[in-house]
């Protein structure tokens, strides 16, 4: 019985997907994401077809055999060579971890050849006084610059969340410098002195390698790189010692610094290293730490990062089921001490909430993000325990009730408003939302974590066996 109710939701999750593929194939093929509403098309990601690279992957897991093949018709006409401003980090993510997932699924050359040429382009980046890389990279010139309001800084989760990927394209093509390239990277954070152990200041500068002060965080700007130190141990087979140790210190650290713990729910918050103060938000792309943890326990035998696992995946689910549409907010705020006091410093709305629920949306729009979703994944693949298939269900349920449109699905301006529809559909949506859900109802042979490690943007890169 179990098993023919996950085999009906998964039906309904690839008719969701085929949904979104079909929308975005008959307004904004060849562009990079479709603008749901409205039925056009928006390039943010080079013009190379985000959503294309980012779905080959979801498309060879469901078994879209046409699809993939016009989609693969698409990566052979890829030109990288006239493109300029080329965000190295999320090319990294979305079109190179893109690119070796489809060859590690399908074999096919073709898709390895783009990733190496890709990543050629991309190593450019590294060219820095330090072998930090820069945010941006012209391939037309080779110019290499950062971005002003991050004062010429190299931003933490962008320079430590490409190693898989250039891990992997080097094992797959023999050239070891793309791995060595952002190795070094590592072994320059690694030697960094910080003052919390293991946790890292957002901004470093390219010029000369030191931290400029700002806040500790496993949300925006910080998030994938803890995420990846595990991952890199992983998909060495257990065997580069460096990744488990910076890991587990992170971890210690997180626990010990970051965690605030109610009479109610269990939230990650930010530190600001200049007053050495805990700031009580959390974004929701802090809600991959589950997950995250979930992993590490499994890999490493921690068995209380399990525990706290679970206990913060029931603060992230909360913040969809409390919501008027289903969908979670952007991040959410909590009360750290109940009273009067402090509730009359919110406005009405929040300070409802607050009452209710122990937590408020501090920012309320929603943009149809993985991460709660990834995290209840890998709970359910490493517990069994069919709770978070319901949680996952819920919020699939709530997804096709309101943000679903004629040509896709789109995000909300405003999680208590189910009308308030963005007009956006990120390519992660098809690469990593809905692949998510599809495999939480699937079987756990099925890309299995003890064979494959999911990059950032839920791309499956093969481990390499002991």
């Amino acid at each position: 019985m179990h098993r023919e109710i996950s085999r009906k939701r998964q039906r309904q999750i690839k008719e969701a997907f085929l949904h979104a593929w079909n929308g975005y194939k008959l307004h904004a093929f060849g562009h990079d994401e479709v603008k749901p509403v409205t039925n056009s098309s928006t390039d943010r990601f080079n013009g190379w077809g985000a959503t294309i690279v980012d779905a080959l992957d979801t498309l060879l897991i469901m078994g879209l055999t046409e699809e993939f093949q016009l989609a693969r018709e698409h990566v052979a006409n890829l030109n990288f060579l006239d493109s300029e401003n080329v965000n190295f980090f999320e090319t990294t993510i979305r079109y190179l971890g893109g690119l070796l997932s489809a060859y590690e699924l399908s074999e096919d050359v073709l898709f390895l050849e783009k990733a190496n040429e890709l990543g050629t382009h991309l190593a450019v980046a590294f060219d820095s006084p330090t072998g930090i890389p820069y945010n941006f990279v012209d391939f037309k010139s080779g110019k290499r610059r950062n971005s002003k309001w991050s004062n010429d800084c190299s931003i933490l989760a962008e320079i430590g969340s490409v190693q898989l990927e250039y891990k992997r394209l080097s094992e797959l093509t023999g050239n070891m410098t793309f791995h060595k390239k952002a190795q070094e990277v590592i072994n320059i954070l690694d030697k960094s002195v910080t003052t919390y152990r293991g946790l890292y200041p957002l901004f470093i500068h390219p010029d000369d390698g030191l931290f400029r002060p700002s806040r500790v965080s496993f949300g925006a700007m910080g998030d994938s790189f803890y995420e990846y130190l595990l991952k890199q141990y992983i998909l060495s087979g257990g065997a580069e010692d460096k990744y488990r140790r910076m890991y587990t210190q992170s971890i210690d650290s997180l626990k010990r610094y970051m965690v605030s713990t109610t009479d109610r729910w269990t939230f990650v918050g930010e530190l600001d290293t200049r007053s050495r103060s805990l700031l009580t938000v959390m974004d929701h792309l802090a809600c991959f730490v589950p997950g995250m943890l979930a992993l590490g326990s499994r890999t490493l035998n921690r068995p209380g990062d399990l525990k706290l696992a679970k206990s913060l995946a029931e603060t992230c689910y909360a913040a969809y089921y409390i919501s008027p549409s289903g969908m979670g907010p952007e991040k959410i705020s909590w009360v750290p001490e109940p009273s009067e006091r402090y509730y009359r410093l919110l406005e009405p709305k929040t300070r409802a909430q607050a009452k209710e629920h122990g937590f408020y949306f501090e920012v309320s729009y929603y943009l149809l993000r993985p991460e709660t979703i990834e995290s209840l994944f890998v709970l359910y693949r490493t517990t069994g325990d069919r709770k978070y298939q319901e949680w996952g269900w819920q919020i699939f349920k709530s997804l096709e009730q309101c943000c679903r449109t004629a040509a896709g699905y789109t995000g909300l301006r405003d999680v208590t408003n189910p009308e308030s529809w963005d007009d956006t559909m990120e390519s992660f949506f098809l690469a990593e939302t809905l692949k998510y859900l599809f495999l939480l109802f699937d079987s756990p042979d099925v890309v299995s974590l003890n064979d494959y490690v999911f990059n950032t943007e839920a791309h499956p890169l093969r481990i390499r066996q002991p």
